[in-house]
């Protein structure tokens, strides 16, 4: 597969990627980025992977030069994702922590220690996991 490389492809700061907030009218201190590198898989079953095959730079899809994977999944393969979070993201009396997501390409099913918190359906719509009761103490 050919990539197209535009004149911000080599600019790209892994460690900082599209760190602006969607939705600066409704902004809140509270807010993490999470984009840039995670790990990802490649299988051929849909369980999740005892390795992972590398390193992708998200939000982009493994597909674009962007991503730094640049392969296409073919027909009954799934793409799992990767990351540990922040240290200080921890269950708090009264709060609650959501992860939002843009799009995923079609189906999405998201673990947060292992539990898994939300099923999402629908190609290229964003929908929220609330991972607050799936986040370690300690």
């Amino acid at each position: 597969m050919r990539q197209l490389k535009t004149r911000w492809s080599d600019k790209i700061d892994r460690e900082h990627v599209l760190e602006e907030y969607p939705r600066p009218l409704m902004r809140r201190n509270s807010y993490i980025n999470l984009n840039g590198m995670w790990d990802y898989a490649i299988t051929g079953e849909n369980r999740m992977p005892e390795k992972y095959d590398g390193a992708i730079c998200v939000p982009f899809s493994p597909e674009s030069q962007l991503s730094g994977v640049k392969r296409q999944l073919k027909p009954r393969e799934y793409l799992w994702y990767r990351r540990r979070l922040p240290q200080h993201m921890r269950p708090e009396e009264g709060r609650r922590w959501l992860l939002n997501f843009g799009a995923v390409d079609q189906y999405a099913e998201v673990y947060v220690n292992g539990t898994l918190v939300k099923k999402h359906l629908g190609g290229y719509l964003p929908f929220t996991a609330d991972i607050t009761e799936a986040l370690c103490e300690d």
